[in-house]
């Protein structure tokens, strides 16, 4: 069973010792920087460990600004030994559902170009793209109906 739990002392070094493959380090920041991002913006970033059972495998941070109504999926990995079971999409499904249930309408993510395996697993759990650009990364949203 998949489940997200908050970042706290007992995960966060498990968290940092996650590993995309070579070929995706280009795609996503490091979860150390993605923890320090959190710490210094800890007002907003609410950063997730992915658990299988009591494993963790993965690590989703959210961007919740309730006062401007802006909530993102500001980073997203699944370790590279635990990427390709649908452990990813599961994850994802629970962050969607975690965000509105905090009060999101829109949720926006964003995703470097060439990232096609990332681009697939998102427009499946129903972001699609906004035309939007963020620097050298394609913007994309989940609106509720």
């Amino acid at each position: 069973m998949i489940s997200l739990q908050p970042v706290s002392e007992d995960n966060y070094i498990s968290c940092m010792k996650l590993k995309v493959k070579r070929d995706q380090k280009m795609f996503v920041a490091t979860n150390t920087a993605s923890l320090a991002q959190a710490y210094v913006f800890n007002d907003v970033a609410k950063p997730f460990a992915i658990l299988k059972g009591n494993k963790v495998v993965g690590f989703i941070m959210f961007e919740m600004n309730k006062e401007k109504d802006e909530y993102a999926v500001w980073r997203f990995m699944m370790d590279k030994k635990f990427q390709g079971r649908g452990y990813g999409t599961k994850a994802l499904q629970l962050g969607i559902e975690y965000l509105v249930n905090e009060g999101a309408t829109l949720i926006k993510l964003s995703h470097v170009k060439g990232n096609d395996q990332t681009s697939k697993l998102y427009l499946n759990c129903g972001f699609t793209y906004n035309g939007e650009l963020e620097g050298n990364e394609l913007v994309m949203e989940y609106r509720l109906k």
